[in-house]
């Protein structure tokens, strides 16, 4: 928390660690500054996000997000608790947004590098007792 959705799939997880390594994100906010499209589509993500994550408090859980001072901040920031629409705090939290609920810079990643999750020639999951995500209906954006 304030995180929504994680990214579990290690193949992914590794895949989308490398992309943030090679400085993706920062690339990606150079484009966001240099096109305002992209930008207001991720500031969308950003709002959407916080949304929801507002929308699922309790009332139990709002007022301890208020007696801790937190509720701004639940209220407020994005993906990954990104307070600056401008700025990408963690690809993982954009891919693992993307995944769960569509997303501009999941989509971008899929475009530009084709993240792969395990598939049946090279499932690490099963060591973990753990079925890889298609197991259990879940798809992309669903």
């Amino acid at each position: 928390f304030p995180t929504r959705f994680w990214l579990t799939c290690p193949a992914l997880v590794e895949e989308i660690s490398r992309l943030e390594a090679a400085g993706a994100a920062d690339r990606l906010e150079e484009e966001m500054a240099a096109d305002p499209d992209l930008a207001a589509r991720v500031g969308e993500d950003h709002a959407r996000h916080a949304a929801e994550r507002f929308a699922a408090l309790d009332p139990a859980a709002r007022e301890e997000a208020e007696r801790r001072g937190l509720l701004p901040y639940l209220r407020d920031s994005g993906v990954g608790g990104q307070g600056d629409p401008r700025h990408l705090k963690c690809l993982h939290a954009h891919y693992a947004h993307h995944r769960a609920r569509g997303g501009a810079v999941g989509a971008l990643l899929d475009a530009r590098f084709a993240p792969r999750e395990c598939g049946a020639e090279r499932v690490r999951c099963d060591a973990f007792g753990i079925k890889p995500c298609d197991a259990f209906g879940i798809k992309p954006g669903a």
